[in-house]
C-alpha cells in the first residue's frame, strides 16, 4: 500500500498528488498541516528526519525529494508512462526537474509566501507561529523560518527571485515553441514538475507571464489543468483537513533556502 505524507495541493505536495492521480494509483493520505509546523513533529521526523513533505512510504521505504519521488513512482508503476521513451526526452525531463528545484520552486515560494500567505496571518496567529518556530528541533530549519517571518530577507532576495523566474519562463516559452510539452511530444514528469509552480505566475508576476509575452506558456497551463488526473489531484481533500482558500497559492517556507513549499 502506498502512503503519502503531504500538505494541501500546492507546490511540491501538488506535484506528488498529480503524479499519483495521473498514474491512477490508490494511496493512503496523511495530511500534514504546514502552517502549524507539523512537518517537524516527532511523527513526521520518523518518516523523514529532514522534516519536509511530500514523502512516499512504500514497501517499508520512505521516498522524499519530489523529483526523486515521482521517478520512483514511474519506475515502480511504469504504466501509463510519464517519462519520454527516448533518451533525449528523459534527459530534458530531468533538466526541468533540476530547474524546478534550483530556480523555479524557491523563487515562486519566496514571492508567494510574502505576497499571499504571510499577509493572511493575523497578529495573534503570527505570534503563535513565532513561538512554534522557536521549538523547531533542526537548527537550519528554525533559522530559515525565522528569516521568512521577517521582511528584511524578502527585500534582499525578491529581485533575484523575479530575475530567476524571468529566465525560467523564457526557457519554458522557447521549449513550447519546439514541441507541445516541455520534454517533447509527450506529456511527462517535466510538465507535472513545473505546473503547480508556474500556474500561479499570471497572478503573482503578471508583468512576466501574460498573453502578449508568454502565449505558449498560458496555453500549456490550460492544457495541463484540463487533464483528468490534474483536476482530481487539485480537488483532492484529505479527510479532516482544513484547506486554505486558493490552496494552490498558499506556499510556506521549506526546509532550506533552495526548497520552499
Amino acid at each position: 500500500m502506498l502512503e503519502l505524507y503531504h500538505s494541501w495541493p500546492c507546490g511540491h505536495s501538488a506535484i506528488a498528488l498529480i503524479g499519483l492521480h495521473e498514474k491512477g494509483l490508490r494511496f493512503e493520505s496523511h495530511y500534514v498541516e504546514l502552517r502549524s509546523l507539523e512537518q517537524y513533529s516527532p511523527q513526521i521526523l520518523v518518516v523523514n528526519p529532514h522534516g519536509h513533505v511530500p514523502v512516499l512510504r512504500h514497501a517499508e521505504a520512505s521516498i522524499a525529494g519530489t523529483t526523486e519521488l515521482l521517478e520512483y513512482i514511474e519506475e515502480t508503476f511504469p504504466t501509463p508512462a510519464l517519462m519520454p521513451a527516448d533518451a533525449v526526452g528523459r534527459w530534458k525531463a530531468r533538466v526541468w526537474g533540476k530547474i524546478l528545484n534550483e530556480d523555479i520552486a524557491p523563487s515562486v515560494a519566496l514571492l508567494a509566501w510574502h505576497t499571499w500567505t504571510l499577509p493572511t496571518l493575523g497578529t495573534a496567529e503570527r505570534a503563535r507561529l513565532n513561538e512554534r518556530v522557536a521549538t523547531i528541533p533542526i537548527d537550519e530549519r528554525r533559522a530559515h523560518w525565522q528569516l521568512a517571518l521577517g521582511e528584511t530577507d524578502f527585500a534582499e532576495r525578491s529581485p533575484y527571485a523575479i530575475y530567476k523566474l524571468g529566465v525560467a519562463v523564457s526557457r519554458v516559452e522557447a521549449a513550447l515553441a519546439q514541441h507541445p510539452w516541455l520534454a517533447g511530444a509527450q506529456y511527462s514528469l517535466a510538465d507535472i514538475y513545473l505546473f503547480p509552480m508556474l500556474v500561479v505566475l499570471p497572478r503573482l508576476l503578471p508583468q512576466v507571464v501574460n498573453a502578449p509575452a508568454t502565449p505558449r506558456l498560458l496555453a500549456w497551463l490550460e492544457a495541463v489543468r484540463d487533464r483528468p488526473g490534474v483536476r482530481s489531484a487539485l480537488s483532492f481533500k484529505p479527510a479532516g483537513a482544513q484547506l486554505p482558500a486558493n490552496s494552490l497559492e498558499m506556499f510556506v517556507p521549506g526546509p532550506e533556502p533552495i526548497r520552499w513549499g
